[in-house]
Order: C-alpha cells, then structure tokens, then sequence
C-alpha cells in the first residue's frame, strides 16, 4: 500500500495557486488560453501540506490547459468557511465521457488515442502517463479530501469542458490533534 507522508503546516493558499498560475504562465499566452482567478476567493490560512496541495493543483491547471484548445477558457474558483474549503478547475475544452469520469482517477489510465499523444505538459491534446490524477487523488484522499469530477461528455466539436472539484477540510486532522496537545512543561518538587 503506497502512502503519502504529509507535512501539515499553516498555508496561505492563495499565494499557492498563485505559484501554479505563474508557472504556466507562458504557456498560457503562447496558447492565447484566459485564465480567470480571483485571489481574494482563496483562504490564506489552511492547515495543509503545501508542497502536496501545489502538485495536486498543478495537475489539474495542466490537464485544464492541454485539453483546452487554442483560445480557451480555464476558470479557477473557491470557496470556504470555518470547516471546508471546496475548489475547482473548469475548462471549455474536451471534455470527458462518462465511462472515463468512473475511471480517471485510477493509476495508469488514459484517455483518447496513445498515438496522438505527446510529452509535452501544455500542448494541446497533449496526453500522459496517466499518473497525474491518480497523484491528485492520493494528495486529496491524504489530507481527508475528496476529488470528483463533472463534465457532460468527451466532445472535440462542441467542447463541453470539464470541472474538478477537491473538498478538503480547513484544518488536516494531524494539525488540529497538534493545536490541542498542550506543551511539555516540568515541574519541580
């Protein structure tokens, strides 16, 4: 059983997500892809491990990016209170049929035709491993999240798009259990 080793720390998201869209930025402008993200949408205070949720998120803006054509849309968006915070990444590009929407999260799983993929992160239509979502998923399920995922189909024409959502609470259980320890202290007698 593979695990992930987290290390939960107080985290300003917003800046997180803001290192992913800096990242990509170049691609981005090269593609002509809009990216729409409100920075006062995000909790700067979240009791998660950054260097994961940063993996999980780059995932999802690359996968938003390379099935997005040319000219696309790629949405960011959050919300939060004092228990949850709920994100998603929605794209207007191909989309994702149903019987791969049961699937996509598993390890080694593809999508489309292997022939017409390429290496590449930004490239449109440009495929993978099929480790990337997988990833995601044992990031989200780690910090006792969840990760779905929402599109009305795999269409090249009419481009219905996609939507991930990740749900993770405000405060990593590890985090609160460390906030409630009451520190070592001695006494003489």
């Amino acid at each position: 059983v593979n695990r992930i080793e987290l290390n939960v720390r107080e985290t300003n998201l917003a800046e997180l997500v803001m290192a992913v869209i800096d990242s990509y930025r170049e691609a981005m402008q090269m593609r002509r892809i809009q990216l729409h993200f409100r920075q006062t949408d995000w909790p700067t205070e979240a009791y998660v491990d950054p260097e994961m949720i940063y993996v999980a998120i780059r995932n999802l803006v690359s996968n938003a990016i390379k099935y997005t054509p040319d000219g696309g849309q790629v949405y960011l968006n959050c919300a939060y209170n004092t228990d949850l915070i709920q994100f998603s990444v929605r794209d207007t590009g191909i989309g994702i049929s149903s019987e791969n929407q049961a699937s996509i999260f598993k390890r080694m799983h593809i999508t489309g035709d292997i022939q017409l993929h390429s290496t590449s992160k930004t490239a449109y239509n440009g495929g993978g491993l099929g480790l990337g979502l997988s990833i995601c998923s044992g990031i989200i399920e780690a910090h006792h999240g969840k990760i779905w995922v929402q599109s009305e189909g795999h269409d090249p024409q009419t481009l219905p798009g996609s939507e991930f959502f990740v749900e993770l609470p405000i405060e990593h259980p590890e985090a609160v259990n460390q906030k409630q320890r009451k520190p070592y202290s001695a006494s003489v007698v």
